[in-house]
């Protein structure tokens, strides 16, 4: 047997359940992955609350979108992937359970030194922070200020900006300092006085903004910095 968990109605957490289910099979072009992790993003929540519309429920639903685990079974014509090999799975099908089908074209190899709860991560926040930074069109000695830099999202446009060779100052709150420095953005504190402070650590200015808040403040001090709203 396996587990999922399941939801049949829409509210808070407590509409989920944690139920028995049959092991899955792999199909022709499929395999079975055991889930060792499961990454957990806001539209698993926004979806499971009602927030976001997604039509009536009919039959149980497994929120999850992301995942990493060991690969169990390979169904025929499932060619370059084995039994026992480590994964991450984005665009999964019902994360949230013991185990998930899925398309090779879904899969991605973990490498040994990265954990099960790191590769489970990744997904929804690195393929989120990639798209913005494609969006704002980001180019090499630029500057970049993310807003958040110390969440999922922010921490990965950080890297992947430093990555572009952009320089990056960061907002977060002053415990999360020293991890958004390790990941190569110059950390700055919120609150009253945050646009002086951005612009102290950007003395040749910012160039694009990439705002992982969206509150008041964060909004003022980004229009403030960039006259361009499509780079922010």
């Amino acid at each position: 047997m396996a587990q999922q968990i399941q939801y049949t109605e829409f509210g808070e957490p407590e509409v989920l359940h944690l139920v028995d289910v049959p092991q899955p099979t792999a199909g022709e072009g499929e395999v079975v992955v055991a889930v060792r992790a499961a990454g957990v993003n806001p539209l698993d929540s926004k979806l499971r609350s009602g927030k976001r519309p997604s039509g009536e429920i009919t039959t149980p639903r497994v929120p999850g979108g992301d995942a990493a685990g060991e690969i169990v079974e390979v169904g025929a014509g499932v060619e370059g992937w084995r039994v026992g090999d480590r994964v991450v799975v984005q665009n999964a099908k019902g994360a949230y359970a013991t185990h998930t089908v899925a398309t090779p074209e879904q899969l991605h190899t973990l490498p040994d030194g990265v954990s099960f709860e790191q590769g489970a991560a990744m997904g929804v926040p690195a393929s989120t922070a990639y798209q913005g930074l494609v969006e704002l069109e980001l180019r090499a000695g630029e500057t970049l200020l993310i807003h958040a830099g110390s969440g999922a999202v922010g921490q990965a446009a950080i890297q992947l900006a430093v990555l572009q060779g952009a320089t990056v100052v960061a907002t977060g709150s002053e415990a999360n300092h020293a991890r958004m420095r390790e990941l190569g953005a110059i950390p700055v504190a919120y609150g009253p006085g945050l646009l002086e402070r951005v612009r102290e650590a950007a003395p040749g200015g910012v160039d694009v903004v990439y705002d992982c808040v969206g509150s008041e403040e964060s909004m003022a001090v980004s229009a403030q910095l960039v006259a361009d709203p499509h780079r922010i």
